[in-house]
């Protein structure tokens, strides 16, 4: 999340933008988190050590209402590291950088993706880390990347479908954190993952090498 960027910043941002969430941007990932509009997680769906799609790798671009937006993807080592620019109108940059590692649970690529942030529920004490999963969904030089449900996953969570402990004000103040398992969590993904994601109607394109 940019440094640039209030804690008002950001919820104005969010307030705009949680209507249109099916065309949310990479750089809003942080953002969200913080407002509850997706859960967060206490454990990735697993440790670092899957092979990373080469398709996912590269430039890719996206056209947003306050100005076109850019992600470049890499690897180092285990580690996928995302790296996107939004320039607005004015020609303003917003710069994030978010680090996380693939799983691949019942044919199907998840990107579990690292968020550390002030917690709003003790200001004064160390900074928080928690987890987003994020659904992959690669189609040649068209890539999506979904954002699972928060309402869905709370209520799971409340029929007792997914073992985890429901926390309504969030690890961060707001939202839904999962403490379920990494294994618990992936038998829940390959029953119910199509249903738990918000799918984006306008997917990132690649850009073409130089």
């Amino acid at each position: 999340m940019s440094k640039s960027m209030s804690t008002s910043g950001i919820a104005r941002e969010i307030k705009r933008t949680t209507a249109r969430l099916t065309t949310l941007s990479l750089t809003l990932i942080a953002a969200v988190a913080l407002t509850g509009c997706i859960p967060t997680h206490e454990h990735p769906l697993s440790e670092p050590g899957a092979s990373v799609d080469p398709g996912l790798l590269g430039a890719w671009s996206w056209q947003e209402r306050e100005g076109p937006c850019y992600a470049h993807i890499g690897v180092d080592g285990e580690t996928v590291r995302i790296v996107t620019v939004k320039l607005d109108k004015r020609g303003r940059q917003e710069v994030t950088v978010v680090e996380g590692h693939p799983t691949e649970v019942a044919g199907t690529t998840y990107l579990n993706l690292r968020m550390t942030y002030q917690s709003k529920v003790d200001a004064d004490g160390p900074p928080v880390s928690s987890w987003l999963i994020v659904r992959v969904r690669l189609d040649g030089d068209a890539l999506s990347l979904d954002f699972l449900k928060d309402k869905l996953v709370t209520a799971a969570i409340e029929r007792g479908e997914l073992e985890s402990e429901l926390q309504p004000s969030g690890k961060l103040g707001v939202g839904t954190h999962v403490t379920a398992s990494p294994e618990a969590m992936r038998a829940f993904l390959a029953e119910h993952g199509d249903e738990l994601f918000y799918m984006r109607p306008d997917p990132l394109r690649r850009l073409p090498a130089p």
